[in-house]
């Protein structure tokens, strides 16, 4: 029993000090953020800085409108440049799907060991958008470039009105105070 009782305040003691490991240079760190706060944070898959851009070759004028709008829509805390260069950052792009319930989706991401993003792609299904208000997908455009500013999904109900709302019901289509707090940790 007292081999029990001294190997467990042993690895207490270990798990207090034990330096907590960051993705970010010694002083500065990634507040995750939750459900709780409205915001959750994707410390991995994030943006280094808040000014990035996005390559719009792949969108018809429709969509690079949805587009720009949904960027504009975080415009004061971040700012998302649309750009016809293949340096850009992340790609936008739109496909036709009417076989599922996804309406777009931010994808193959990679991101250097500091968890800043490096690439991403966002995809609009038309076949589910082309039915839907011009409101509803900017909204949907914000809230994809969201992703790509480094915020997740949200999907407690309580967060039904923010902006980064994990499911088609969210009853907002610009980014709150909440997913802007999120945006401006998210950037640091």
């Amino acid at each position: 029993m007292k081999k029990i009782v001294t190997f467990s305040l042993l690895l207490c003691f270990l798990s207090l000090t034990t330096p907590a490991v960051s993705a970010h240079p010694s002083g500065v760190s990634c507040f995750l953020g939750s459900e709780l706060l409205g915001y959750v944070v994707d410390c991995n898959n994030h943006q280094s800085s808040s000014t990035f851009n996005y390559n719009a070759t792949g969108l018809d004028a429709t969509y690079l409108g949805y587009t720009t709008t949904g960027a504009s829509s975080w415009s004061g805390t971040v700012t998302i440049n649309s750009s016809f260069s293949i340096l850009a950052q992340g790609y936008y792009s739109t496909y036709s799907d009417p076989d599922t319930s996804t309406v777009a989706a931010f994808y193959d991401y990679s991101s250097n060991s500091s968890g800043h993003l490096t690439t991403w792609r966002i995809k609009n299904n038309k076949s589910k958008m082309d039915g839907r208000t011009a409101s509803a997908n900017n909204g949907t455009a914000a809230h994809e470039l969201g992703h790509a500013i480094g915020l997740n999904d949200l999907y407690g109900s309580p967060n039904s009105g923010k902006l980064m709302y994990g499911y088609s019901t969210r009853t907002t289509t610009v980014p709150t105070s909440s997913d802007i707090t999120g945006a401006t940790e998210a950037t640091k």
